[in-house]
């Protein structure tokens, strides 16, 4: 009786097909997502991403006489998170802005169909 290899190795497989399959069906988004939106999917995620840090660090500067060690921490690792994790943010506003375009082309295309009726 042989073993075609181990549990850890077919996990592991798995999660590269897995990762393999999101990152197609990211650029496959991507090349489909018109130029102005991806755009404007940019320049919202950064001002997000700008405010985010720029709230965590007015939070960090008030509280610094009233924040003791962890707390105070948490509050600057907030400030960091906006700037840190670009990749999940872009995705996020890219994610949302194909989910608009299809609810407005859905929706246009209901009007024209009641149009038509």
């Amino acid at each position: 009786m042989t073993r075609t290899g181990s549990p850890g190795n077919t996990v592991l497989q798995a999660t590269g097909r897995i990762r393999d399959k999101a990152a197609h069906v990211a650029r496959v988004v991507e090349d489909k997502t018109p130029d102005p939106v991806r755009d404007r999917a940019l320049r919202t995620a950064t001002q997000v991403r700008d405010a985010a840090s720029r709230a965590g660090r007015i939070a960090a500067h008030k509280a610094q006489g009233t924040l003791h060690g962890k707390s105070r921490g948490k509050s600057v690792r907030a400030a960091l998170t906006g700037r840190s994790e670009r990749s999940p943010m872009l995705a996020a506003a890219g994610v949302l802005a194909t989910a608009l375009l299809v609810r407005r082309a859905r929706r246009a295309w209901q009007a024209r169909q009641l149009r038509r009726k």
